[in-house]
């Protein structure tokens, strides 16, 4: 039974030295479920929140939750990631309106997701119980570190160099808003 629970295992000192560190911020006291990224001076990189409008009724999404929206510096809508279906729970990570990955909830105590990016392989992301550490791990080897800190509203992120920065960085951010405000 443990021999199949994934570990979460130190990110090696190479990375840590010359991989990409950002940090997610749910913004405190706010039931707006906004937020933003930033680097590790604190530059915010992106903001992120719910989209203005709630989507109409479809199959896949009949609570009609809105479009969880990565936003540039500019305000401009950089990508949005939008629930296709209710059980299993599956969103798509839309840019400029084409389909570019997708982020599937793999367990139903929301502690893990399966993340495919269009062209790329695919990783999948566990948040083990009771401890403040996460990974994601892909065929390769692990590749994405989180710690949970110094508040539950604020991921502490490290990527692997060569991954892809804003994709990844919006589907952090949108595990971190689900789990912040959903779990």
């Amino acid at each position: 039974m443990f021999q199949n629970r994934p570990n979460v295992f130190p990110p090696p000192p190479d990375i840590i030295a010359n991989g990409i560190k950002l940090i997610s911020r749910i913004a405190a006291g706010t039931a707006r479920r906004v937020g933003a990224v930033s680097d590790q001076n604190g530059f915010i990189r992106w903001r992120y929140g719910p989209h203005r409008t709630r989507d109409s009724w479809t199959l896949g999404n009949p609570l009609r939750k809105p479009d969880f929206v990565f936003f540039e510096r500019d305000e401009r809508d950089a990508l949005k990631i939008r629930r296709v279906s209710l059980f299993p729970s599956v969103f798509n990570l839309l840019e400029g309106g084409n389909l570019i990955g997708k982020v599937k909830m793999s367990s139903v105590l929301r502690n893990g997701y399966s993340i495919e990016l269009d062209g790329l392989k695919s990783w999948t992301f566990h948040m083990p119980l009771y401890t403040i550490y996460s990974s994601g791990e892909s065929r390769t080897g692990t590749e994405v570190w989180v710690a949970i800190g110094p508040r539950e509203n604020q991921w502490n992120i490290l990527l692997a160099p060569g991954l892809p920065e804003r994709p990844f960085a919006a589907i952090l951010a949108f595990i971190h808003n689900e789990r912040y405000f959903y779990s």
